[in-house]
């Protein structure tokens, strides 16, 4: 609510984004907030749904992975060790 929603909007947006289960309607396109691909900028699209079109805050400036996504299984890369 600090950020301009009322009370039912913003109880709302936190059951969107922080559900107990990732929720998929096979019958939509896969995508955040359906389902989620590796490749979602899931934390951009979380700061527009609180936001909105304030494009000062909008977006973490993060538009790429540091590695790149693997052919085969697992997918993803392995974790950073210092």
């Amino acid at each position: 609510m600090a950020f301009g929603q009322d009370a039912g909007s913003a109880n709302a947006l936190a059951d969107a984004l922080t559900p107990d289960i990732q929720p998929i309607d096979v019958s939509q396109p896969t995508g955040f907030l359906n389902g989620r691909k590796p490749d979602d900028d899931v934390i951009t699209a979380e700061l527009h749904l609180i936001f909105g079109s304030n494009a000062a805050l909008n977006d973490d400036h993060v538009d790429a992975n540091d590695e790149p996504f693997l052919a085969t299984f697992p997918y993803l890369a392995g974790p950073h060790v210092q």
